[in-house]
Formats: C-alpha cells, sequence, structure tokens
C-alpha cells in the first residue's frame, strides 16, 4: 500500500470556503437562536417582575389601610382612657379636699380636748 498524506489532525484538514461559511451560518442560526430564547426570556422575566410589583404594592397598600385604621383605633383608646383619667382625677381633687377638711377638724377636735381635759 502506498503512503497517503492523510491529514493526521483536524487542523491539518483543508478547507474550502463554502464549507466554512456553511460551518459558520450553522453556528450563526445556533446563536441566533440562543439569542432569541434569551430575548423571549427577559422578556417574560419583564412582564413576570411587572406583574410580581403590582401584587406587592397592593399587598403593601391593604397592609397600610389595615395599619392606619389599627392606629385610629389605638389613638381613639388612648383618647378615651386620657378622658378617664382626667376626670378620676378631677374626682380625686373632691375627695383629697374632704380628707384634708376632716383631717382638720380632727386635728382641731384633739387640741380642744386637750384644752379642755388636759391631758
Amino acid at each position: 500500500m502506498k503512503d497517503l498524506n492523510y491529514p493526521k489532525k483536524s487542523k491539518d484538514v483543508p478547507v474550502t470556503k463554502a464549507m466554512l461559511d456553511e460551518a459558520v451560518d450553522g453556528l450563526r442560526t445556533v446563536v441566533d437562536g440562543h439569542y432569541s430564547e434569551f430575548k423571549n426570556f427577559r422578556i417574560q422575566m419583564g412582564r413576570e417582575f411587572t406583574k410580581f410589583r403590582s401584587e406587592m404594592a397592593s399587598e403593601f397598600t391593604a397592609v397600610r389601610t389595615e395599619m392606619s385604621q389599627g392606629f385610629t383605633e389605638v389613638k381613639s383608646e388612648i383618647h378615651r382612657l386620657a378622658l378617664l383619667v382626667e376626670e378620676q382625677n378631677a374626682r380625686n381633687i373632691f375627695v383629697l379636699d374632704g380628707l384634708t377638711q376632716l383631717s382638720d377638724r380632727q386635728e382641731r377636735l384633739e387640741k380642744d380636748y386637750s384644752k379642755r381635759f388636759g391631758s
């Protein structure tokens, strides 16, 4: 058998321009396909993100509304308690005045008793 000079490595294989163009076109097709998939994925993710933001915004609005109502209830309860405390303080003044008068009267009576009967 005659020694044929077959290329031993792929870099030694001669390629025609048509073969190279065909390989480049094939690679472009693959890359373009992946780019289209990526572009569609990015668009889909943008839609999902917009939907998510919309849902979160409505949830936050609902939570804010509930908290606002809760704060309104708490504030009204605080005002009610402040009114009750103020009313109780007003009553306490009358009670303290009465106790002071009673204590003063008792001291006068004790002094009068001491003067009369001498202790």
